[in-house]
């Protein structure tokens, strides 16, 4: 074979490989092109998600706050409305001379203890049931247990013997049992939850002391049977009782006399 032929066939054959080099090479580079696309693709959509969720996050937060501080200005509201019932009903329920008994200055130095009595009636030999000359009004919101509970505790340290009070067929008894379930002053003056009674001072528990002394003298000396008993176990101050003299809202003498019972009482 010439030369000149071999050397054609040759270039021919090198033309061949040249191109399939360029071929792969091509090939080779648009798939690099293709897997840079794709990647910026991906790395975009990653992006793009992030910014999503961050807004998604953002939005919910938003809303978050915005129900907290609704809930927050409704309790409020509630609360002051609430605050503002419980003003008016206690301004309702207190009487304007009660009032001014309840805000006038009493003395520091307050009796703890009944008054002494020149003429002592003893007991009557038989308790009478006690008058309600007016309808017991006990609708309080607390339950009567606190009620009684917190009366107790205020009368209690000023008797001798604790337990009568809370025997019914005794003087003690009915005293305690009618302060507590009929009479409605303690409820005007201070209000009708156990709570205002405990935290009362000491000058407002020595008017219900000294209330609930009176009504014992009433029933222990057979108060049914006296000659006068206006105003007596009413739901009106006991300085406006009938023989009862005060000096501040404070008891400083009983006048008895006159009344049809005995000379003696026993202390209680």
């Amino acid at each position: 074979m010439p030369s000149s032929n071999l050397s054609k066939a040759a270039q021919e054959i090198l033309s061949d490989d040249l191109s399939i080099v360029r071929m792969d090479a091509a090939k080779e580079q648009i798939s690099l092109v293709e897997k840079r696309k794709e990647k910026e693709y991906n790395l975009k959509r990653r992006r793009i998600f992030k910014v999503v969720i961050a807004a998604l996050i953002l939005t919910f937060a938003s809303v978050g706050i915005v129900l907290l501080t609704s809930v927050s200005s409704d309790d409020s509201t509630s609360n002051n409305g609430d605050s503002n019932n419980d003003n008016n009903n206690n301004s309702n329920n207190n009487p304007n001379n009660d009032k001014q008994d309840k805000n006038s200055a009493f003395p520091s130095d307050v009796p703890t203890h009944s008054p002494a009595l020149s003429s002592l009636p003893t007991p009557a030999s038989s308790t009478s049931k006690y008058p309600s000359q007016s309808p017991s009004l006990f609708d309080s919101s607390q339950p009567t247990s606190q009620w009684y509970a917190a009366m107790s505790s205020i009368i209690s340290p000023h008797v001798l013997s604790q337990d009568k009070i809370h025997d019914s067929s005794t003087p003690q008894g009915l005293a305690f049992d009618w302060i507590v379930e009929i009479d409605n002053w303690t409820r005007d003056v201070f209000g009708e939850t156990s709570t205002i009674l405990l935290n009362l001072g000491s000058d407002d528990r020595n008017l219900i002391v000294q209330r609930y002394i009176c009504s014992l003298i009433y029933f222990s000396s057979n108060g049914d049977g006296w000659t006068n008993s206006s105003n007596w176990l009413t739901d009106i101050n006991v300085c406006k009782w009938y023989g009862v003299s005060c000096k501040k809202q404070i008891v400083n003498d009983l006048a008895l006399s006159k009344q049809n019972h005995h000379r003696t009482i026993h202390r209680h």
